[in-house]
């Protein structure tokens, strides 16, 4: 357990409380130390989920890869990958206008409504992908071809301009979250819970300025690349055949050939 300060707190007020209000508490006689696991390492395992919803006029999907825990040396780079490929909505009037090369391709081809993409870290481990909301069901072959060719760039050809350019969001988006006492309690309590430790902003900054175009590579080229996806779909009844077979083609050709993006899908 943590228990955190912050702001025009005093100390020796605080230690009172913690006395009065959990010295009653048993104690483990094996206390596991902050930012130790407890369990081995939790196995990634690839899988499909298809709900079916006539109710709804759109596809919602969800593709993902294992991504890393908090504490892993491959955190930050893993955050400035997903940075890369952003958060898109049409709605948005500068929509056409973002820097994410994915968000230009589904833009110009109206190929979605939205995209979300994610890197969710967990104590030994994570998920790593994308979350894709489109009511263009005629094209979502389209959309999950692009969507996994941009990733398997990643392993191949990421640009100093893209790298650069997520790192300067995912520090303004990290530091700027840090605008008052609530939120930096949160921060000093989840870091010290998952790693045993908390970066300072300045730590974080640094952290994420180290990360290179050889980086991004290399973590794509690990977590990417042959790697299993798991795959979540919530479409109309008509689409649920259509989205078997988009999983089976493109994560044969993504796992098995190892060129996505490389050569022509089969159609």
């Amino acid at each position: 357990m943590v228990l955190v300060g912050t702001g025009g707190v005093s100390h020796n007020e605080l230690v009172e409380l913690a006395k009065k209000h959990f010295s009653s508490l048993p104690v483990s006689p094996n206390p596991i130390p902050l930012g130790r696991l407890s369990h081995p390492k939790t196995a990634f395992v690839g899988s499909e989920v298809r709900v079916r919803d006539d109710d709804i006029p759109t596809a919602n999907i969800a593709i993902a890869v294992e991504g890393v825990g908090w504490s892993s040396p491959d955190y930050f780079p893993m955050m400035v990958m997903q940075s890369i490929f952003g958060n898109w909505d049409r709605s948005l009037g500068s929509s056409s206008l973002t820097s994410s090369r994915l968000s230009h391709i589904v833009s110009q081809n109206n190929l979605a409504n939205s995209f979300m993409s994610f890197s969710t870290s967990y104590s030994d481990t994570g998920l790593w992908g994308i979350y894709l909301v489109s009511e263009n069901l005629m094209n979502l072959d389209d959309l999950t071809h692009f969507t996994l060719k941009e990733w398997t760039r990643m392993s191949i050809a990421p640009t100093s301009v893209e790298v650069e350019r997520a790192k300067n969001q995912l520090k303004a988006g990290l530091l700027l979250g840090l605008d008052g006492t609530t939120a930096v309690a949160e921060d000093i309590g989840r870091q010290l819970v998952t790693s045993g430790r908390r970066f300072t902003p300045q730590q974080i900054e640094q952290a994420v300025d180290a990360v290179t175009v050889d980086e991004i590579k290399r973590v794509a080229q690990k977590y990417l690349w042959d790697k299993d996806v798991s795959f979540f779909s919530c479409v109309i009844s008509f689409l649920t055949d259509t989205l078997c077979h988009l999983l089976d083609c493109r994560c044969c050709s993504w796992k098995h050939r190892g060129s996505l993006g490389l050569q022509p899908y089969p159609r």
